[in-house]
Parts: structure tokens; sequence; C-alpha cells
């Protein structure tokens, strides 16, 4: 199966990196350590959301309906 991405992109690498630098300040722990799929982090990446969104997203509690 073709993937939609490229296989390699430099500013992927440094957008992750700032993810897990983040994630590692806040929480102590790594994107490999909370079980981060790859594919998630890519689809985020293409599709425009910011290094911080995604902490954020991680970092928040869920809501409660």
């Amino acid at each position: 199966m073709a993937t939609p991405y490229p296989l390699f992109d430099a500013g992927y690498t440094l957008w992750k990196g700032d993810v897990d630098t983040q994630l590692r300040q806040l929480l102590g722990v790594s994107l490999r350590e909370l079980g981060v799929a790859e594919r998630e982090l890519l689809h985020r990446y293409h599709h425009g959301v910011s290094a911080f969104r995604v902490v954020e997203d991680m970092t928040m509690p869920v809501a409660a309906d």
C-alpha cells in the first residue's frame, strides 16, 4: 500500500522533535512511551496542525459530556 506522504520530510522531523520535547518537559514522557502512532502524527503534520496544538490535545483533560 502506497503512503500518501513523502518518505522523508525534514520539516516533519523538526515538528515531531518539537512535540516530543514539549511532552518530555510537561509530562516527563516521550511520544514513543505514550504509544502515539506515527501515522497519526504524519496526518496531523500534513494537515497543518501545529506542534503546540498536538501537545495541547495530549495534555489537556477531556471534558465530560
